[in-house]
């Protein structure tokens, strides 16, 4: 999405976009520590990287209490 395009996907409203990280960090180390000098994502495999912005995403929407338009909607009945 282009810079201009996100000024209008948000109403008008100049907001700068979410910092990206260049590392992530394990939950704990294997001596229940903390891992202070992290990960590189340049280092996690594709989908480890897609589920983080997975992830992230849902967190966001979660926050603002909105849903979020890129889930598919799971219709029942059988309307045809």
């Amino acid at each position: 999405m282009a810079k201009d395009e996100l000024h209008v996907a948000l109403e008008n409203v100049s907001v700068k976009p979410f910092n990206v990280p260049k590392v992530v960090f394990r939950s704990k180390s294997l001596n229940g520590a903390g891992d202070d000098k992290g990960i590189p994502l340049s280092d996690l495999s594709p989908n480890a990287l897609g589920i983080l912005c997975h992830e992230f995403r849902s967190g966001v929407f979660e926050k603002a209490g909105k849903k979020d338009p890129q889930v598919p909607t799971i219709r029942t009945g059988t309307t045809r």
